[in-house]
């Protein structure tokens, strides 16, 4: 028998790939459900708004301010004109609301810019009575501000000064002009008095108010402006070299200190630089800030106070010259020449910035100290560049119709040595005050 034929290969039926599970994405989880925040329901607009007319008094305040800002840009600071005025307009507001906090604002600010024009027209223009005017309208704005006295204070003393000044002036002129020879001083009572008849050399006063002492100082001839080498530095004013006579006075032997100044002026302050150098206030120190009208104030004041009938006055610069020159002599220092300064006078290499108590320093040929250095010291006489050639010889003293400025001698702490010399001339605007700057009397025969 045939082999049975082997079975036929079973084809194998096509298998489907298992299907690949899907890689779930990374999701981020779902934000939690919240509920919305309420919000404040907004009045329904109201289908016909009337618009509710404004308060009287308010609108007439806002007017008022409108036009008060108006008027203080125009510079219509106070009356006149009536009514029409920035201040006039804030009083109303006041009258209207009392506490209008820019009203009462407006009324100080304008009060203190009518202050500020009459301190100006007062110290700055010579004018006492323009500031006068300003200081009334400031009073009257607003009387409770304490300037205002003070300023009325310095009014009065420049009224006095300003007013006594002609009658000064013309005392003056019958000592200094004319060629009269001395007659001597009159013996008054004080500490130190001369005694009766003519005074010598070396004499001394005391004025007994203030105890300022006083030194005779002999009158004589001598060569007046810049005699002194070199003088390559000295000014054309310190020319020409003049001879020049004067008679004797009494001088102050020192510059006026500041406890003396304050029994006239008890508030006064000498400039301070308490923060860095010495204070400049102590009893002993010159009185500085100081204007030549200040300096005359002083003088009516111990004329009125002093009761003797004795008069004062500030030295010529002819009589200042002299004395510092220790009579005349050629001294280009007072008291010496400028080896001898360091011992004579406080200034730049030696005051450390700062006076010094009057007299701490050796006095001239005549007994007077601090006529170089220490503080610049007022004359009697108006300032002029050429000034010298206008002299008389017999006790010149300057003084045109027309004051611009007056002269200043002595040098100061300030100064440097050669700004000390005895004809070393400089000159101020006489209103002028300054840290370096007083002043000493003469006394009339």
């Amino acid at each position: 028998e045939p082999a049975p034929e082997p079975p036929a290969p079973v084809k194998p039926e096509p298998v489907a790939p298992e299907k690949a599970e899907p890689i779930p994405e990374k999701t981020e989880p779902a934000p939690a459900k919240t509920e919305p925040a309420p919000t404040k329901a907004e009045p329904a607009p109201a289908l016909a708004a009337v618009a509710t007319p404004e308060d009287p008094t308010a609108l007439a305040v806002k007017a008022l301010l409108a036009e008060a800002k108006k008027d203080l840009e125009a510079k219509r600071l106070a009356p006149p004109p009536e009514g029409r005025n920035a201040l006039d307009r804030y009083r109303q507001v006041l009258a209207l609301t009392p506490d209008n906090a820019e009203a009462k604002q407006g009324v100080e600010g304008i009060a203190r810019r009518l202050l500020a024009q009459a301190e100006y027209q007062l110290h700055k223009k010579n004018h006492p009575d323009k500031a006068a005017e300003y200081l009334e309208k400031a009073a009257k704005a607003a009387p409770e501000l304490p300037e205002i006295l003070a300023l009325q204070k310095s009014l009065e003393e420049k009224k006095l000064a300003l007013a006594a000044a002609p009658q000064e002036e013309k005392a003056v002129a019958a000592e200094v002009k004319g060629g009269k020879k001395g007659k001597g001083a009159k013996a008054v009572e004080g500490k130190g008095a001369a005694p009766n008849g003519s005074p010598k050399a070396g004499d001394q006063w005391t004025e007994p108010l203030t105890g300022l002492n006083f030194v005779w100082v002999p009158g004589g001839c001598f060569a007046m402006g810049s005699t002194f080498q070199p003088r390559s530095d000295e000014t054309p004013d310190t020319l020409p070299v003049h001879e020049v006579c004067v008679d004797g006075v009494w001088m102050g032997q020192h510059e006026v200190s500041n406890r003396v100044f304050r029994l006239f002026r008890p508030t006064h302050k000498s400039w301070s630089l308490t923060a860095f150098y010495n204070d400049f206030n102590t009893d002993d120190q010159p009185a500085v800030m100081v204007s030549w009208e200040d300096a005359y104030a002083f003088i009516f004041w111990l004329h009125d106070k002093g009761g003797n009938g004795t008069k004062f006055r500030l030295p010529t610069e002819a009589e200042w010259e002299y004395a510092c020159r220790s009579g005349g002599k050629e001294q280009p220092f007072a008291g010496g020449d400028a080896k001898a300064l360091p011992g004579l006078g406080w200034f730049r290499d030696n005051s450390d910035a700062s006076t010094h108590p009057v007299g701490s320093k050796a006095a001239n040929g005549l007994g007077l100290h601090d006529m170089s250095g220490n503080a610049g010291e007022w004359t009697l006489d108006a300032y002029d560049i050429r000034g010298y050639e206008q002299h008389a010889r017999q006790n010149p003293v300057h003084k045109p119709a027309v004051v611009v400025s007056r002269v200043i001698r002595g040098g100061d702490y300030e100064g440097w040595a050669d700004k000390l010399r005895c004809t070393t001339r400089y000159q101020s605007p006489q209103v002028f005050q300054s840290s370096a700057l007083g002043f000493r009397l003469v006394r009339l025969p």
